[in-house]
Parts: C-alpha cells; structure tokens; sequence
C-alpha cells in the first residue's frame, strides 16, 4: 500500500490510477522547482526521468496537487517544463508529471530518455545534432552570405586572385 502527503499535510492512500503509466530512467541532474502561487523555491536532486515527470529529491517537498516550474541542470544543458505535484513523500522527495513543455524542451527531454532507455546511439545522437544545425539553417545562411561578400571584397581588392576567389566560393556553396 503506498500513501503521499497531500495539501493538509495528511497521509493519503496512492490509487492505482494515480500511479505512474510511462516508464521512468535512472537520471541523475541539479534541479529546481518554482511552486505556481507563492513563488517559493526549492533546490534538489532528481533519481529518475521519463516521458511523463521525474522524482525529485528533496527534503521539503511541495503538496499534492501544487503547480511548479520545473528547472533541471544537466551536462551544461537546462530543461524547463511545467508540472504537479503528483505525490510527496515528508523529508524524501516527490513526483512530478509533467503538465506543459515546449517543443525546443521536449527535444531535450527525448534526447534525455533516449540517452538513458539506450535507443539513442551515438550515431543517432550525431545525426540529431546535424538536424539542429540545418534547424538553425537561418543563422547559416547569413554568415555565407557575409562570407560571400567578403569573397568577393577580397578579390576587388586584388589580395585573392579570381582563380582563388572562385575556389572558395565554389566550397561555400557546397
């Protein structure tokens, strides 16, 4: 029989549909959460990620049903996501679901479990990577063409030959 604290403080029996349906990884990260209403923070640990929310260790948790964002600090990367308190557990921890996350954050959550679950593979996470250089393709684009004009500045100004200049502009646009 598992129980959780809920608002008053009370412990309250967990019902099977209040347990978790989406698998969860070992992870470990920093994290924060930022509870909705009074703004209160607490700092902690997570033990385990999924899809769904994670658990987050901490001494003093906040109670069932409280809205939080969610900060979680891993690897130079930050994941931010809102969720609820779905369970406390006094002085141990609590469990979160996951209620809002943005698609840039939800990527970084895929790559998380993926990472974790062992189907992301290092030539998957390359090929992830390559996919976020083409998705920034517009910061790509204006710095070929700055390249270009300067190319083509060089070669006015006689310090590129036209062969050259030529050369490299045939290796920008390839």
């Amino acid at each position: 029989m598992s129980y959780q604290i809920d608002k008053a403080g009370s412990p309250a029996r967990v019902t099977a549909s209040e347990r978790r349906v989406l698998l969860r990884y070992a992870f470990t990260a920093i994290a924060e959460a930022v509870e909705s209403e009074s703004h209160a923070g607490i700092s902690g640990r997570l033990s385990d990620l999924g899809e769904g929310g994670c658990y987050f260790e901490v001494m003093n948790p906040f109670a069932v049903g409280d809205n939080v964002r969610l900060h979680i600090f891993r690897d130079d990367q930050e994941f931010t996501a809102k969720a609820k308190v779905l369970y406390s557990t006094g002085g141990i921890g609590m469990g979160l679901a996951f209620t809002d996350i943005e698609p840039t954050q939800r990527r970084l959550l895929d790559r998380w479990i993926g990472e974790r679950s062992g189907e992301l593979t290092p030539d998957r996470r390359v090929a992830e990577i390559e996919q976020e250089i083409r998705d920034s393709g517009s910061a790509t684009h204006q710095q070929r063409n700055v390249l270009n004009e300067l190319i083509l500045m060089l070669i006015q100004k006689r310090v590129l030959t036209d062969v050259e200049g030529k050369a490299l502009l045939q290796k920008l646009l390839l």
